[in-house]
């Protein structure tokens, strides 16, 4: 009422008619054009006006005042609800622009009076009803059409906006009204390819000092997203197809120019499987997880300052901080409570099945834009293990895929999401969306179907291994691959360590990569050292890379000096193994807090120098010998018969250094014993760990196939590397 008063400078004569089941009931099913009711004026009443009011299943209030002032008697008032006249509507709070769907499942639909003074009186309402006009039979014309720029670089993104008749009440749904575009290379031997086109709403971003909040902002509209790969003159059609048949519209050309491949998209190396590449060029990429903006175990483990929980805004920091010290990869989850696409109804913006929350998929929009800007690539996770489980950190019950909330599988048996076929073409919908809006983009390192697969269905930790979960990553993984152009990595990942891996999920051709978890319940947080060597070798089997996307002591945490000792070991040990990447550490918050981001800086110093293009280079066990007696020194290290690089610690010396209880060095009289090698002369690294750097280098002579090396004096841990010299 307020909010029309202050519309209308006015005072109201009547609070009106509930009319929202009314027009819900025919936006289900039709189009309705106008709403008409007759308003009756008591004598003596003052000059007035009508308003219909709508407030949106998102709580957004859109209304619209009656074209003229309201006669002593009976009036018959009609308010358009689509076509022309629709432009009449305001919206009020928000800049967001009326549309068909504001009609689905409104909260609340009323039509009020109001006059310009006076006490006002009562009036009389003859309940509304709709003018119904059905749709004309014609296919959809696209029109609007807005291409972004003429000239794009190549792995860079080319954006067209347009439009299509406003007449769809759910435009996620392909059988409903599905939309591509034909992109042609314009020249002679020049390809031609299908891309999917998407439903968008853009929205802005309200700040304060407690919260952020997301507004929609202008009319949604549909996209094109596409990233070229040659150089060359392009042009591109929209194609709409729905009951009444297929509408393509005019080309729209553009040119490509040549772009940077080291901002191209991440491959599996062909030479070596184990190995990652981008731009034909290796790459063992840094990080740690980011899964959402906030983690409400932090407070729990670490309640030692006051947390405000951040919004996605938060990524531009986080990804700041990780471009300074050097790192390049983060995981970002798809959850529920973060960038999500669907869920429940009850849970803001989430409307069920196939119907996506547009304002998570703007916001990571911008996520992805953040990261690309700081190039950080993401690993993207599409489901969390609780959206199919009943057992740990379970979501089952508020699953939209559940019955009791209005999906078609039981209440008690979340791995039926695995087999049902409704379930599994909900789920290949979903994905067409998401190859739409972000296939386009090398900023995503690989979609990663699912995390800690293991722990979905009951308590039983082994859901991984059921013949229905490695059968429906046989259809999804394919699915994925057939319609991503751009051919992301795929993967699915499991909570518990390398002993738990399941042998016919991993060997899916349709998975690219081996990811796994290194947890652990040892008190020495020198255990990672030799949990990680072990999944390096157990997994190598499978003859993909191995990614370790979570650790940091027990899946609870510890303590925060364990945790920075194991950070250290983690990112040292990885460097020197057959590991694809650093393991991803996912106290983040800790990172951020303790200053914890030297760490990475000092292994991405280290880690740029070692030869990962070398295909020979494998984990071998390094000989240093020592005066009888002498504390036993631990190492991890990779060679080949011409490369080396190695970790060298005592744990515990080790944990007494980075403790802060710096002792004495660790290495009287040790050499380092490689064997075999290539006879010749070799430069001998020695690096310091807090900073990566050489602190060292000297030149030694292999041979009968062995080099042998003194160790200088070092405290703590030293890494080392060696190469033949020309």
């Amino acid at each position: 009422m307020a909010l029309a008063m202050a519309c209308m400078s006015s005072a109201a004569i009547a609070s009106g008619a509930d009319v929202t089941g009314m027009v819900a009931s025919f936006a289900a099913s039709n189009t309705p054009s106008r709403l008409e009711c007759a308003i009756v004026l008591p004598e003596g009443a003052p000059q007035s006006k009508a308003l219909l009011s709508v407030t949106d299943r998102d709580g957004l209030w859109f209304q619209q005042l009656s074209e003229s002032m309201l006669r002593l008697g009976t009036n018959h008032v009609s308010f358009a609800l689509l076509g022309e006249d629709a432009g009449r509507w305001e919206a009020y709070g928000h800049g967001g622009s009326w549309n068909r769907r504001t009609l689905v499942s409104p909260k609340a639909v009323e039509i009020r009076v109001f006059a310009s003074h006076g006490d006002g009186g009562e009036v009389g309402f003859d309940l509304a009803s709709l003018e119904i006009v059905e749709r004309a039979h014609e296919p959809p014309v696209p029109y609007d059409i807005r291409p972004g720029s003429s000239e794009v670089r190549t792995f860079d993104l080319f954006e067209v906006r347009f439009r299509l008749p406003d007449a769809y009440a759910n435009p996620f749904d392909p059988d409903e009204i599905a939309v591509d575009a034909i992109v042609a290379e314009e020249w002679d031997g020049g390809g031609t390819v299908s891309i999917p086109c998407f439903y968008t709403q853009d929205f802005k971003v309200l700040t304060n000092d407690l919260s952020d909040v997301t507004l929609p902002c202008g009319r949604p509209e549909w996209a094109l997203r596409h990233s070229p790969l040659n150089p060359g003159r392009h042009s591109c059609r929209i194609v709409a197809r729905d009951a009444t048949g297929v509408c393509t519209s005019s080309p729209v050309f553009f040119d490509a120019l040549p772009g940077d491949p080291a901002r191209g998209y991440v491959r599996v190396r062909g030479s070596d499987p184990r190995r990652l590449e981008v731009g034909g060029r290796v790459m063992f990429p840094v990080g740690h997880n980011i899964r959402s903006p906030f983690d409400t175990r932090m407070d729990d483990q670490f309640p030692w300052r006051l947390r405000r929980r951040e919004s996605f805004l938060v990524y531009s920091r986080y990804f700041a901080d990780m471009a300074a010290a050097g790192e390049d990869l983060a995981e970002v989850w798809m959850c529920q409570w973060s960038l999500g696409l669907e869920w429940a109804e009850g849970t803001p913006r989430y409307h069920g099945v196939g119907d996506y929350n547009l304002d998570n998929a703007w916001q990571l929009d911008q996520v992805l834009g953040m990261a690309r800007a700081n190039g950080v690539r993401v690993n993207l996770v599409l489901n969390n293990h609780g959206r199919a489980g009943l057992g740990y950190d379970a979501e089952w019950q508020g699953s939209p895929y559940n019955v009791a909330n209005g999906g078609r599988l039981p209440e008690d048996e979340p791995l039926k999401f695995f087999s049902d076929e409704w379930a599994m073409k909900m789920q290949e919908r979903i994905l067409r969306y998401t190859v739409a809006r972000w296939g386009w983009n090398p900023t995503i390192f690989a979609w990663e179907l699912w995390s800690e697969l293991d722990l979905c269905g009951k308590m039983n930790a082994n859901a991984h291994k059921d013949p229905r979960v490695v059968k429906w990553h046989k259809r999804m993984a394919g699915y994925l691959k057939g319609i991503d152009l751009r051919r992301h990595l795929v993967s699915t990942h499991i909570s518990s360590d390398y002993r738990a891996v399941g042998k016919e999920l991993t060997s899916l051709d349709e998975l690219d990569l081996c990811c796994v978890d290194a947890y652990h319940f040892n008190p020495s947080p020198m255990h990672i050292f030799r949990l990680l060597a072990h999944t390096a070798r157990d997994l190598a089997v499978y003859r993909k890379p191995v990614l370790v996307t979570e650790f940091g002591g027990s899946s609870m945490g510890g303590g925060l000096s364990h945790l920075r000792c194991e950070l250290h070991a983690a990112l040292w040990a990885s460097s020197c193994t057959t590991l694809a990447a650093t393991p991803l550490f996912w106290w983040w918050g800790l990172v951020e807090e303790e200053g914890l981001y030297p760490e990475y800086t000092a292994i991405r110093a280290f880690t740029d120098e070692v030869p990962y293009d070398d295909p020979a280079l494998n984990m071998t066990q390094l000989v240093i010998d020592g005066p009888e007696g002498a504390a036993k020194l631990n190492s991890l290290s990779m060679s080949s018969g011409t490369n080396l690089c190695a970790w060298v610690c005592s744990d515990d010396l080790f944990i007494k250094y980075i403790a802060g209880e710096n002792g004495a060095s660790t290495n009287a009289g040790r050499n380092v014993v490689w064997t075999p090698v290539t006879n010749g002369t070799y430069r001998v690294s020695f690096c310091s760990t807090e900073t990566g750097r050489p602190v060292l280098q000297r030149d030694f002579r292999a041979s009968d196939g062995t080099l042998r090396f003194p160790i200088p004096p070092f405290v703590g841990d030293i890494g080392i590397r060696a190469k033949l010299l020309p």
